[in-house]
């Protein structure tokens, strides 16, 4: 019986369960160039297996489905000052590190009268979209976490994307299917295939 099937970009093996042939991006992230969705195959879904989001706790990092880096955010989240240790902290620490989904139509917000007013009594920036935990991520009981703009630095739980929110809304607003994001502080390296970033 062959064990191989060809899945759009590389090749699986059923009887090992694992890919036999190299991630085609290879973009060099530290990590494993066999490895499918973060490392989550049963609880992330990506029909290209390749779409991803990146948050380390200084930046956002977008990769399309061809593996590249194209868009990068200074990003924030917990209040001013809070540290990751602090991730258990309702309303102060930033969100806990793990793995998420978001789906691209959850988008709300947009430009005109409803984001002034929303803005006047809050930081959300122009467009938001809730994050969801997938199972087997600790959120210490917390929820609620969105990526979001703002002028603010920090946020309590959520990614502010600062100004960066029109750019996320507008790259990932029309992805077909939900997008695995993985929310990591510790020393996240990585290679920028991609000189100029907005």
């Amino acid at each position: 019986m062959r064990s191989d099937c060809y899945y759009r970009a590389r090749y699986y093996d059923s009887q090992i369960g694992a890919f036999t042939s190299e991630d085609p991006t290879k973009e060099g992230i530290a990590r494993s160039l066999y490895s499918y969705v973060a490392n989550g195959p049963l609880t992330h879904i990506d029909p290209t297996g390749l779409h991803r989001i990146y948050f380390d706790g200084r930046a956002v990092r977008v990769f399309d489905d061809s593996g590249f880096l194209v868009l990068k955010c200074a990003a924030t989240s917990g209040k001013n000052g809070s540290l990751p240790i602090q991730t258990n902290e309702s309303f102060k620490g930033p969100i806990p590190k793990g793995k998420y989904l978001i789906y691209p139509e959850e988008f709300s917000g947009g430009p005109g009268i409803k984001t002034w007013i929303r803005d006047a009594f809050g930081n959300w920036g122009t467009w938001r979209i809730p994050i969801h935990p997938v199972p087997g991520t600790e959120t210490f009981g917390r929820g609620g976490f969105f990526f979001h703009g703002g002028v603010h630095a920090g946020s309590a739980g959520c990614v502010n994307l600062h100004k960066c929110d029109v750019a996320f809304h507008d790259l990932l607003a029309n992805h077909a299917g939900p997008i695995p994001v993985e929310i990591n502080y510790s020393n996240f390296q990585y290679t920028d295939e991609v000189s100029a970033l907005p």
